[in-house]
């Protein structure tokens, strides 16, 4: 059985010893951005267009973060290596940071995480069934520009 790893604020760890503190503001009001995308045959998928959005919700979110697009990129080409894992989710998490009186910002966490996703490939030939409905609550939510964990 292969071990995973994730990355944390850039250094490798183990995925079942990987963690933060319950002061970061992502426990405690949700504060905090993520972005999720696949890998087929190790590559990812769309990866351009997920750090756009990755990094205009950084700005939008006011997140203090010092993270530069060549860094994320390679930290998630080094995760991709490290855990070969063909076929993958992987998910990029920003968290507002360590908060002493749980409301102000601070400098975020990065988290980066991949698991396994595989297509069940007989949906392919048979098809799937799906319901559509009106969206009350949030009607831009279908089409996102910030993906934030509130």
């Amino acid at each position: 059985m292969n071990e995973h790893f994730t990355l944390i604020n850039g250094e490798f760890i183990d995925k079942a010893a990987a963690s933060i503190l319950i002061t970061d503001l992502s426990i405690q009001r949700g504060y905090g951005i993520f972005d999720f995308f696949k890998t087929i045959n190790k590559r990812p998928i769309f990866l351009e267009d997920h750090l756009d959005r990755f990094f205009f919700s950084v700005s939008e979110m006011n997140l203090k973060s010092d993270l530069k697009r060549d860094q994320l990129k390679k930290y998630i080409h080094q995760l991709l290596e490290k855990n070969n894992i063909p076929n993958s989710g992987v998910r990029i998490n920003l968290t507002g940071g360590y908060s002493e009186d749980g409301y102000s910002i601070s400098k975020p966490n990065l988290l980066i995480t991949q698991t396994p996703f595989e297509t069940n490939k007989s949906d392919f030939n048979k098809g799937i069934k799906l319901w559509l409905f009106a969206l009350l609550s949030q009607p831009a939510a279908v089409d996102a520009p910030i993906k934030n964990k509130s």
